[in-house]
């Protein structure tokens, strides 16, 4: 007697959900974390990461080779090198417009900025050219993009200033002075203000974006490196002191968040509803990651050698819904025995040979991300550490077809 069941895959749909992507300088390497469970997904080789910024649609990671004088885009779908641009000397920060479709490069060795048409770039073989290459003051380091994508601003760490740009033609509408060793930049939500760390001065400068000028100072001590804005207005730098300090921008209140004496905070990224902020930490080689809600570190991850840039970025997750009838059909045919066995099917989560509609149901819930993989490893065929759908098409046929084996 042959016991069969029918099963169909659901329109494929496409949600997103974030992965935290650090680039450790000294290893080589962008560590590829997973904010549901704050562990390492993958390490992926890229020379001399420095600073790492992700594309709109989630599909790219722009990672600047501080050695090199180049970025390369990583395929987060794949986790592979999948595009390359020559830009200047010892890049360092990098921004990427909302649109997606363009990127700037602050090269800290020699004092230009790099314009990057991303859409134009589709060589997987050689590097492509900077659409252009701006001059500014000396040692560009951070570099950030209105909410509007209308302007560039870039911290001067040597010249004490933001020089910020027109995006449209490149020239220079202000020069704006701050405190000393300015670095990070980032825009409140509504954009009508840029926050900027000054390592040097231990402070933070308010930049009026429709004025164009400093409109107040905030005493921070130590000194301060990245900043980062929460959705509700809240703000976020990291301080080589050992701390994250979070600032009401109303009221001006720091609180302090302690990561540890000795561990260097670096960069500084924030999950997209703001619940959890990741801080690069130098020394000890590891993110910390802080609960916005209660001021505390929830947790730390080990990652490689010399953690400095930390971004978050939505990456698309195709997804499927098995459907399948519960009623078994009973036919006279008889069940064929197996002449070989290759190891268990593609969602075979019991290994016994057959896979049941409970059996793709946990597949889904797997790769929608409500189940963990330990759940039911036979799912993923590849090795990956996620399911995809092409796996749950290969599931959902070895239901119909009652498969021996998948290799």
């Amino acid at each position: 007697m042959a016991l069969f069941a029918s099963a169909s895959i659901a329109p494929v749909t496409t949600e997103a959900r974030p992965f935290v992507y650090v680039a450790n300088r000294d290893a080589d390497s962008v560590s590829v974390l997973d904010p549901r469970t704050n562990t390492v997904v993958i390490n992926v080789p890229v020379g001399s990461a420095n600073q790492l910024a992700g594309g709109s649609d989630g599909i790219r990671m722009y990672v600047t080779e501080f050695k090199f004088a180049a970025v390369v885009g990583v395929d987060t779908r794949s986790n592979q090198v999948v595009v390359a641009f020559d830009v200047g000397a010892e890049p360092s920060g990098i921004a990427v417009t909302h649109r997606g479709d363009r990127a700037y490069v602050a090269n800290r060795g020699d004092n230009t900025i790099s314009f990057l048409d991303l859409a134009a770039c589709v060589s997987t073989s050689t590097a492509c050219a900077s659409a252009a290459t701006i001059a500014v003051g000396s040692e560009p380091l951070g570099v950030a993009i209105t909410p509007a994508d209308d302007a560039v601003y870039v911290s001067l760490q040597n010249g004490a200033s933001v020089w910020i740009i027109d995006a449209a033609d490149h020239h220079v509408r202000a020069k704006v002075a701050v405190g000393t060793g300015p670095r990070g930049i980032a825009f409140a939500p509504d954009g009508a203000r840029a926050y900027v760390a000054n390592h040097g001065s231990g402070t933070l400068s308010v930049l009026d974006t429709a004025a164009l000028s400093v409109v107040d100072t905030i005493t921070l001590g130590g000194g301060p490196i990245a900043v980062a804005v929460a959705p509700d207005g809240r703000i976020y730098v990291s301080n080589d002191v050992g701390t994250l300090q979070a600032i009401d921008p109303k009221s001006k209140e720091i609180v302090a968040v302690a990561i540890g004496a000795n561990t260097d905070p670096q960069g500084l990224a924030l999950l997209p509803d703001g619940s959890r902020v990741y801080v690069t930490n130098n020394a000890p080689d590891t993110v910390a990651v802080i609960d916005t809600a209660r001021n505390v570190v929830a947790s730390t991850v080990r990652v490689e050698s010399g953690p400095r840039g930390v971004a978050v970025v939505d990456v698309p997750q195709p997804t499927a819904t098995p459907t399948a009838t519960a009623t078994p059909t009973v036919t006279d045919t008889p069940t064929p025995t197996p002449t070989s066995t290759l190891g268990p099917c593609v969602g075979d989560c019991d290994h016994n040979g057959s896979v049941t509609v409970d059996e793709l149901v946990r597949g889904v819930n797997i790769a929608l991300g409500d189940a963990a993989l330990d759940d039911c490893p036979a799912f993923d065929h590849d090795g990956s550490k996620v399911v995809t759908v092409d796996e749950l098409v290969l599931a959902v046929n070895a239901a119909l077809n009652e498969c021996v084996g998948e290799d």
